[in-house]
């Protein structure tokens, strides 16, 4: 029989949890969890990504207080943060990490989310996306421009890398070869020569550990190369100053780069208790959190106010007790 990527992530998925790496997970399907209040699915992304990485750590910090509202969570293997929103859109989930455009694009009905589904809000912010592309240190390639003809890593169908990467490639025009390669199978790639360059919009712990070992350096944007990008794409912003790669890939350097805020979400039949729970539990508790992904160092409970998006009324009582308030305007009505 054969057997899908999909299916694999989850055996994968099964296999941590079974593992004893996520403890607290583990410890919410003892005999409390079968008296459990509210079923709580959430979707981080494909298994190793950074989506994974920030679910497992905030279900592990919060595990304490999930236990006490019996809630029973579930964490269920996805394609990818677009696949989340769908996931999210249609129901079949409560919680998940998605991109700023998808949630922009379920909340104004566009594309694949025209048809009425569930009203997705915000419960944090948890990093900004950071798109860049990632070549060989001895690579000729210098700007996006150098790309053309190249062929290029620009993740899975339905990865979010993969649509802000097309997105970004057609703004300036760029003719490329496009390979939808995992995460590992595109470090192993370029290492071989098999691609010229790989597309990121985070960082990722499978090319960080690449780069401890085969020099990288990041593509850069010429300033037309950004305008050109800025004009067509609304939700993606240019940072005010080159990004410091380097403290991620070894040697890498500063570029320029253009972002995007990635949310953790959730619909709105969400409890108000269990959403305050989770977002609450991933500033208090920012050791679980900087264990799971170093990008959580970064994470400040102001950082809420960034975005115009709606604001679960649950996770607008835990930033109130974090001492942020969350504008009347942005929390979400029931």
């Amino acid at each position: 029989m054969r057997v899908s990527s999909l299916q694999v992530m989850c055996v994968r998925l099964r296999g941590l949890l079974s593992a004893g790496l996520l403890a607290g997970l583990v410890a919410m399907t003892g005999p409390s969890a079968a008296f459990a209040d509210e079923d709580v699915i959430i979707v981080p992304g494909a298994v190793g990504g950074i989506g994974f990485q920030f679910v497992t750590g905030m279900v592990q910090s919060a595990s304490s207080d999930l236990q006490k509202l019996k809630a029973r969570v579930s964490i269920t293997a996805s394609g990818g943060f677009v696949d989340n929103a769908v996931r999210l859109h249609r129901g079949i989930a409560k919680v998940g990490a998605i991109t700023e455009n998808s949630l922009s694009d379920i909340r104004n009905r566009r594309a694949q989310f025209a048809a009425p589904g569930k009203d997705v809000v915000v419960l944090f912010p948890f990093y900004q996306f950071i798109w860049h592309v990632l070549v060989r240190e001895d690579s000729a390639i210098k700007t996006l421009s150098d790309l053309e003809g190249k062929t290029i890593s620009v993740q899975p169908q339905g990865a979010a890398t993969r649509i802000v990467s097309e997105a970004i490639f057609e703004a300036i025009g760029l003719k490329y070869d496009g390979k939808g390669l995992t995460h590992q199978d595109a470090a192993d790639a370029l290492l071989s020569g098999a691609v010229d360059a790989i597309c990121n919009g985070g960082i990722n712990p499978v090319h960080m550990a690449m780069a401890a070992t085969q020099p990288v350096k990041v593509v850069n944007f010429t300033e037309a190369e950004q305008q050109k990008v800025l004009a067509k794409i609304d939700w993606l912003t240019a940072l005010p100053e080159p990004f410091d790669y380097a403290s991620y890939y070894k040697g890498a350097g500063k570029a320029e780069a253009l972002v995007m805020w990635t949310q953790m979400v959730a619909t709105m039949d969400l409890s108000d208790e269990v959403a305050e729970a989770l977002t609450l539990s991933v500033y208090k508790n920012r050791d679980v959190m900087i264990r799971a992904h170093k990008l959580a160092e970064e994470m400040k409970p102001e950082q809420i106010l960034s975005s115009t998006m709606p604001v679960h009324p649950g996770a607008a009582k835990a930033f109130a007790a974090l001492g942020v308030t969350v504008p009347e305007g942005r929390i979400a009505k029931r």
